[in-house]
């Protein structure tokens, strides 16, 4: 009987104190904690190919082409460009990525006809090449969908080539270059440009990204043309530039958070 007594005391004694603090429980002040949301860094490295549409200004190149009356049709503003681009985030600076991009593209021509009653080919080509270093800065408005806004610094190479010729020569008759009617013109310069630019890249799993981008390529500084890599051409009108407005699509493969 006494040790029954003993343990109910204690018994009563242990739940007390936690009887009390239940008491107490709607005086207590419970505040609503909210928890910061860490935004996640920008990080993608990746290379791909890419097709580009440039709406090059050609015509001070389509005067020049009907002025040979040779026969040719004239080019169309529109080029087609493909080439290759790599990129890597800065982890140095957030949300800054590097990248290099080679593109070229040509538009060309083509005719018929005759030279002292030879039946002969004729092509006009001109051919644009183009390599560009830039930075692009990454605003991530929803998940997987990065908007980058941009700058590039590029140079590159105009080449404008008439060919004309027979169907088939030995190798003998063309060691010491070209033999009539056959004829070979090539100009060419170097050009720097600068490119602002605007990307909306969606990453369609963590390895493979899709790339839309919109971009300017403002010709900054112009060579002198060079034909046959030897002889100053002058009197070149100076509208035929890479100025102009540029589309391009890209399918990249790497790591894209």
């Amino acid at each position: 009987m006494f040790r029954f007594v003993l343990a109910l005391f204690l018994l009563v004694g242990t739940l007390a104190p936690s009887m009390a603090q239940d008491d107490r429980l709607p005086e207590l002040d419970f505040e609503e904690v909210t928890l910061k949301d860490e935004a996640i860094p920008y990080f993608a490295v990746g290379v791909g190919p890419t097709i580009s549409y440039g709406m090059l200004p050609v015509e001070d190149i389509n005067a020049h082409i009907t002025s040979l009356n040779l026969g040719f049709g004239e080019l169309s503003s529109g080029m087609l460009f493909t080439g290759v681009d790599i990129y890597s985030a800065l982890g140095v600076i957030p949300n800054v990525r590097a990248g290099f991009s080679w593109i070229t593209g040509a538009s060309s021509t083509t005719a018929t006809g005759t030279v002292g009653g030879v039946d002969v080919q004729r092509q006009y080509t001109y051919d644009v090449g183009l390599r560009t270093v830039y930075f692009d800065y990454a605003i991530i408005p929803v998940r997987s969908l990065t908007i980058l806004p941009g700058v590039g610094l590029g140079w590159g190479r105009q080449t404008i080539e008439l060919t004309e010729g027979i169907a088939s020569r030995s190798w003998t008759e063309v060691q010491n270059g070209p033999v009539a009617p056959d004829r070979y013109l090539h100009i060419d310069r170097g050009i720097i440009f600068a490119q602002p630019r605007l990307n909306i890249e969606y990453t369609v799993t963590p390895f493979l990204l899709l790339r839309a981008q919109a971009a300017y390529n403002l010709q900054l500084q112009d060579g002198d043309w060079q034909s046959q890599k030897t002889t100053t051409v002058t009197g070149v009108p100076d509208g035929i530039k890479v100025q102009s407005l540029a589309l391009q699509i890209g399918v990249f493969v790497g790591l894209f958070n």
